[in-house]
């Protein structure tokens, strides 16, 4: 039991970047805790998100065939929930009901989870209209919320 117990601390000071000279125990160190890494990876499928929400939304079923529409579609949805749960570890101790409504971290964790769930939703209503509405809007919202956070 000492052994899971050392290497469990040991997994969760590497996952969250914490030294071997800070001796981190179950209770100071938190999985979710802030991590560069986690935060790079949040902001790149962010973009990548929003790049294949766009290439979805410009070659349509009719410019590029609904084969290819599909298959954008599918990944945009993909995208977005990898970049909410990759949100979740980055932002987890930025977001929450503790800080106010007008805190920027919120509102881009508003946005991008708003956003995101309408990208995901999309692909499964096809071909009724509230498809296109919801990843447009999706695909809208998420951007706001990624220039959101760049500006504030």
């Amino acid at each position: 039991m000492k052994k899971l117990l050392g290497l469990v601390v040991l997994i969760t000071s590497l996952a969250v970047g914490v030294s071997a000279e800070t001796k981190p125990s179950l209770v100071t160190v938190h999985p979710f805790a802030a991590n560069p890494v986690v935060s790079t990876v949040h902001l790149g499928l962010g973009w990548a998100t929003i790049a294949s929400a766009l290439a979805t939304g410009v070659l349509g079923p009719e410019r590029a065939g609904l084969q290819v529409h599909q298959t954008l579609g599918y990944i945009t949805a993909g995208l977005a929930a990898a970049t909410m749960v990759a949100g979740i570890w980055a932002h987890w101790g930025d977001v929450g009901l503790s800080y106010s409504w007008d805190n920027p971290d919120n509102i881009h964790a508003f946005l991008g989870a708003a956003g995101g769930t309408m990208m995901m939703i999309a692909p499964f209503v096809a071909p009724n209209t509230l498809h296109k509405t919801l990843g447009e809007a999706g695909g809208f919202l998420m951007g706001v919320a990624v220039v959101w956070k760049l500006v504030f």
